[in-house]
């Protein structure tokens, strides 16, 4: 007769002082500006105002890039002390917002070619 053995699974980390990260991936520049973005999106009119536009007629600052850079700006200065965007420059910033953007599909460039929900190729009419 063959012994059976029993297998106990561990039990769950009791805090969250407890768990201990098994990726490698550390956070990126990305990861930090998407912690800000999403504190500011929704509740900042100035800042959503910022990212609305799909053309520079629509821009508040005349050119989305410009709406761009004032966006990274609030991001920068809204980041926690201690956090490394304090010492980024804004390009660097404005970047990791459009790869942020891009994480939720709300890059001036995926809404701009929504029409009814539907991405299309190009413009009625074009």
């Amino acid at each position: 007769m063959t012994a059976v053995q029993l297998v106990q699974t561990p039990d769950l980390p009791a805090t969250v002082g407890d768990l201990q990260r098994k990726s490698l991936r550390s956070r990126t520049l990305n990861d930090f500006v998407e912690d800000v973005f999403l504190t500011l999106y929704g509740t900042d009119e100035h800042f959503m105002a910022l990212l609305d536009a799909v053309g520079n007629a629509d821009a508040v600052e005349g050119s989305t890039t410009a709406d761009d850079f004032e966006a990274a700006r609030m991001i920068r200065d809204a980041a926690p002390d201690g956090s490394p965007l304090k010492a980024k420059n804004l390009t660097a910033i404005r970047n990791a917002l459009g790869v942020v953007l891009r994480r939720y599909g709300i890059s001036r460039r995926e809404r701009a070619h929504l029409l009814g929900g539907e991405i299309v190729s190009k413009a009625i009419g074009a």
